[in-house]
């Protein structure tokens, strides 16, 4: 109904150029309901549960940066930097057009590097099944997702979004404030500043991976 609703305003105001004020669609509201999210416990169930090892790579990077899953799908080698005073991913064009940082912790940058040394991707870290030069479809990771939660026997609703969730409560109760977090999981950097702060804050509020699905990769590059 809202969509229809919009419609109407859209074409009443934008198409004819009218007052829209004058031809008022009320819309529906949505239902507001919490998404249910993962103990670190069933996190680790569900990676020992994922089918193989770049569904287990992509679920511990999805939860271990709280990134959309389109933003994963489309990581590039790039897009990582591992140096000692920088140690975050670069996201371009996420949600609203904008390009933002978020900050790597060591786990995630195990799981990044050993996947890297046993694929070698050139560009895509997770590239099609079928075409190297392809992005992966979200749809094979939502796949992946509900086939770990079903061999884990997880029954908690939600598809893999359910991970960035994680990710923002998990961080929530370590004591990230809730600033930093939406800056992290939504906004655009404004400052180098403000990325300073979160690379200080990460050491002492990272997801350890670790502890939820069995050891990381951590050898050097």
């Amino acid at each position: 109904m809202n969509q229809y609703g919009c419609a109407y305003r859209f074409f009443y105001g934008k198409v004819l150029g009218l007052d829209d004020s004058a031809f008022y669609v009320p819309l529906a509201k949505a239902p507001q309901k919490l998404p249910e999210i993962l103990s670190r416990e069933e996190l680790g169930m569900l990676f020992e549960a994922a089918g193989h090892d770049k569904a287990r790579a992509f679920l511990k990077v999805a939860y271990g940066t709280g990134l959309r899953l389109t933003e994963v799908c489309h990581l590039q080698v790039r897009d990582i930097d591992s140096h000692a005073d920088r140690m975050c991913l670069r996201v371009e064009q996420g949600k609203g057009a904008k390009d933002r940082y978020v900050p790597l912790s060591e786990d995630v940058l195990g799981v990044l590097r050993g996947w890297w040394r046993q694929t070698r991707p050139e560009r895509w870290l997770f590239s099609a099944p079928r075409d190297a030069r392809q992005a992966m479809d979200g749809l094979n990771a939502q796949r992946w997702y509900r086939s770990a939660c079903l061999r884990a026997g997880i029954t908690k609703h939600g598809g893999i979004h359910t991970l960035r969730h994680c990710y923002a409560t998990h961080l929530l109760e370590a004591g990230v404030d809730l600033y930093s977090l939406q800056q992290w999981a939504v906004s655009s950097i404004q400052c180098v500043s403000q990325l300073q702060t979160r690379q200080r804050m990460m050491p002492n509020h990272s997801l350890n991976l670790t502890l939820c699905g069995g050891p990381c990769y951590t050898d050097d590059a």
